[in-house]
C-alpha cells in the first residue's frame, strides 16, 4: 500500500538580486501499483499533478533572510479518491540573534478541496504529507567549529486516511548538526 513511484519536473524563472521574484510550474506523474482505482478497466491508481506558484525572497544585510510564497496544485487521477485542488501560502524567516544564535521560523498553511465527494478513505499512509500545514520556530547556536545545537518547537496539521479528518501534532526537539571538517 505504501508503494508509490513518481517522476516529475519543475521549471521556473527568477528576477532580482538581493530581493527576488520567482515564478515556477511543475508536473508529477505517480503510480500506486498496490492501490486500486475502483475502475475495472483500469485497475491501478495513477495520478497526474500540476502545480504553479510564485515566491518573493529577500536576502538582506546582516544575514536576514525572508521568503513568502503562494502555490496552487491540481491533482487528477484515474481513481476518484485522490482528485483534489490545493492552495498553499508559505513563509520563511531567518535572522541572527545575540550570543551567536539564529532564529528560523517557517509556516506553510494549506487548504484542500476534493473534486469528488466520497464517504470512504482517500489517502494512503504517507500521502497526507503532500498537503500538510506546518509551523516551527527554531533557535540554533554553534557549539563547536563543526557542530551546531538547535531547539525546535513545531505544529503540524495533516489529513488522516479518512476523508475530512485531520490530526494535529505539537512537539519539541533538540538537534545536533555535525559537519565533518573539510566538507
Amino acid at each position: 500500500l505504501l508503494d508509490r513511484r513518481a517522476v516529475g519536473a519543475t521549471a521556473g524563472a527568477r528576477w532580482g538580486t538581493a530581493s527576488t521574484l520567482r515564478v515556477f510550474g511543475g508536473v508529477r506523474w505517480s503510480e500506486y501499483p498496490h492501490q486500486g482505482s475502483f475502475v475495472p478497466e483500469d485497475p491501478f491508481r495513477r495520478d497526474r499533478r500540476v502545480n504553479v506558484g510564485m515566491e518573493w525572497t529577500y536576502a538582506g544585510a546582516g544575514a536576514v533572510f525572508a521568503q513568502v510564497g503562494l502555490e496552487g496544485t491540481l491533482n487528477r487521477s484515474n481513481s476518484n479518491r485522490p482528485e483534489y485542488d490545493a492552495l498553499s501560502v508559505q513563509g520563511l524567516f531567518n535572522a541572527p540573534l545575540p550570543w551567536r544564535m539564529s532564529l528560523n521560523v517557517r509556516a506553510v498553511i494549506t487548504g484542500k478541496s476534493y473534486v469528488q465527494e466520497t464517504d470512504f478513505a482517500r489517502l494512503v499512509p504517507g500521502e497526507e504529507a503532500d498537503n500538510a500545514s506546518l509551523a516551527y520556530l527554531q533557535l540554533t547556536r554553534p557549539l563547536a567549529s563543526n557542530l551546531d545545537g538547535a531547539i525546535r518547537f513545531g505544529w503540524t496539521r495533516a489529513e488522516t486516511d479518512i476523508g475530512r479528518a485531520y490530526y494535529r501534532r505539537f512537539g519539541g526537539s533538540v538537534q545536533f548538526n555535525y559537519r565533518p571538517v573539510g566538507f
